[in-house]
């Protein structure tokens, strides 16, 4: 972890107590908490990933700047996760998975709704906006949590689902708006594109068990078991979480020198402008 007097000067700069940040990650941290409390009862398998995991190991708390929240599940885990939410969830939050979220861009001018391939967990009663930089407009959503599902895989194998299968999906969701023929020929192919990704994830499962990957995203990096399991508890924000048994190794794998802090022009966020909180 850094120094005490490094983390106060970052706080001090990014998300001091009673800044809209700081006022949406303890947000997040309660969606947090409410996830771990239903993995924990129906016995699911997670893990905090990505910046998540770094601010945990680096800052023992969110990266101050950090304006999101990272867990880790696996794909197999789908219908078991599903169930658990279905039957603990809290009222003030909602659960969507892959194909059933909504949202709404501008293309050309004109609102659409589209569906969006994520596995989120959201607080109804925290909304932000926010810009994106594909899309020139603001957007308006429910504070969230993102789940990343990991199955068997390698690099190849996503890149192949990514470029078929993924492209497809993408049109076919109108989640991408490129023009009518590109939209019918995805339409056409998607049947086969599905019988491909079938193929390659099947392959995987029996001849890649040892590393994961997350398919439907821009993750290309694999997650190795063996630096995964068995879980760990690590602190994030005074409470304990699940973590992968190896965290430095599958941080510095994945991002190097993971410790450093980096310089502000290489710091990357959501974009958000504005947060409301019932």
């Amino acid at each position: 972890m850094i120094s005490d007097i490094i983390q106060s000067q970052l706080r001090a700069k990014y998300n001091p107590e009673g800044s809209q940040l700081r006022q949406m990650q303890l947000r997040e941290l309660a969606l947090l908490v409410e996830f771990d409390r239903i993995c924990r009862k129906h016995n699911i398998d997670y893990w905090l990933d990505s910046g998540t995991l770094i601010g945990a190991v680096r800052h023992g708390g969110f990266i101050p700047w950090d304006d999101d929240i990272d867990v880790c599940v696996q794909r197999k885990d789908r219908k078991k996760l599903r169930a658990a939410m279905s039957e603990s969830l809290g009222n003030e939050y909602d659960y969507s998975e892959s194909g059933t979220e909504t949202n709404y861009f501008k293309y050309s001018g004109l609102e659409k709704k589209v569906k969006r391939p994520v596995t989120r967990l959201y607080d109804k009663k925290a909304s932000i906006t926010r810009t994106f930089k594909e899309v020139p407009v603001v957007v308006n959503e429910n504070l969230w949590l993102d789940i990343w599902e990991m199955a068997p895989g390698t690099i190849w194998a996503k890149k192949i689902i990514e470029k078929t299968y993924g492209k497809c999906l993408r049109r076919v969701w109108n989640y991408v708006n490129d023009g009518d023929f590109k939209h019918f020929v995805a339409k056409v192919a998607y049947p086969f594109m599905i019988l491909l990704k079938l193929i390659v994830s099947g392959w995987c499962k029996v001849f890649h068990k040892e590393t994961l990957v997350s398919y439907g995203n821009t993750f290309f990096s694999i997650r190795r078991v063996s630096e995964v399991f068995p879980l760990i508890e690590i602190e994030f924000e005074g409470r304990k979480f699940k973590a992968p048994n190896n965290v430095d190794a599958y941080l510095r794998r994945i991002y190097g020198n993971y410790m450093e802090i980096p310089s502000a022009d290489k710091i990357e966020t959501h974009n958000i402008k504005e947060v409301k909180i019932e």
